[in-house]
């Protein structure tokens, strides 16, 4: 949980410090990029789940969560591996970065 802490207040001041969505979300993972072996975010483009930014291996299983902004899915974050105490700091990340899946 230390470890979702610290990444959570970089996020925090990431996103805090804005900028352009597609150089902010290269960050997200990034900070992702330091607990999990894989990364990879999707944005809603026309109605359709397209890649964006990711790093580390894509093969395995990962989990994903969604990514709403008032109440619409604008994306998806993958990560691998991810365990049941993952699910909380997930859902909290998505819902900081959400502004900048547009």
């Amino acid at each position: 949980m230390i470890e979702h802490r610290g990444a959570l207040e970089a996020l925090e001041r990431l996103l805090d410090r804005g900028g352009e969505p597609d150089e902010v979300l290269e960050e997200v993972v990034v900070v992702l990029g330091r607990l999990y072996d894989r990364v990879a975010l999707r944005v809603v483009r026309d109605g359709e789940l397209v890649d964006g930014p990711s790093s580390g291996n894509p093969l395995g299983t990962a989990s994903s969560w969604d990514v709403y902004l008032a109440e619409t899915k604008v994306g998806e974050i993958e990560v691998a591996p991810a365990s049941d105490e993952d699910d909380a700091f997930m859902r909290r990340v998505a819902t900081l970065a959400s502004p900048y899946f547009r």
